[in-house]
């Protein structure tokens, strides 16, 4: 299997069907022919023809492309995608960033908070924010947040995928790409953004 530089066997995919977003893995590929995926659910079959996005993270970066089936393999549970033409670069800074003081709460992904770990989130966007942990994470790790929103309202747990992790002092400075399915998620971090944008708190980096 030949190397792409945005593509990694077994990184997260998410597939959009009819507006509706589901996550998966890529499993292989063959560079103009083929991507193979796991098999969100058993309504995704060959016979569909329905034209399909692909979205997923490399490093900094989110990737898009068109794509539609080829054909399934039930044994392995398996999609066969068609090679996509084009894969198209969005920077994750696409969004203005905000400087902020919001308390977090790292939680299980459950919800539960028995992690015990807290800490400061000092600027966010739409996409990500950058918090100010006492204790280590690793790159790459996933983890489920719950910020309480100087506004009043409150995510109870946000997935995030950390990016970086920077030693300040006895603290540790952790970049994160929020990981978003239901847009719904979205709702009193965009309300909050809403709130500060008025006042010009923004970060244009």
């Amino acid at each position: 299997m030949e190397q792409v530089p945005f593509f990694k066997t077994g990184q997260e995919i998410i597939l959009e069907r009819d507006s509706k977003p589901t996550k998966s893995r890529l499993r292989g590929w063959r560079i103009g022919h083929y991507l193979l995926v796991d098999a969100p659910d058993n309504t995704w079959t060959a016979t569909s023809a329905a034209s399909i996005i692909g979205r997923f993270l490399g490093g900094a970066t989110y990737y898009g492309f068109s794509t539609g089936i080829l054909g399934l393999f039930r044994e392995v549970n398996l999609l066969a995608l068609r090679y996509p033409d084009d894969i198209v670069e969005t920077s994750s800074r696409k969004h203005l960033r905000f400087d902020t003081t919001i308390p977090v709460e790292i939680v299980n992904k459950n919800g539960s908070g028995d992690k015990n770990i807290t800490g400061v989130i000092t600027n966010i966007s739409e996409t990500g924010c950058q918090l100010v942990l006492a204790e280590p994470c690793n790159v790459d790790e996933k983890l489920y947040l719950r910020i309480h929103f100087p506004t009043g309202s409150r995510i109870e747990k946000i997935g995030c995928i950390l990016r970086s992790v920077n030693k300040i002092n006895d603290k540790f400075s952790c970049g994160v790409l929020f990981d978003i399915i239901d847009d719904d998620e979205l709702i009193p971090l965009k309300e909050f953004i809403n709130t500060v944008s008025e006042y010009n708190v923004v970060d244009h980096r």
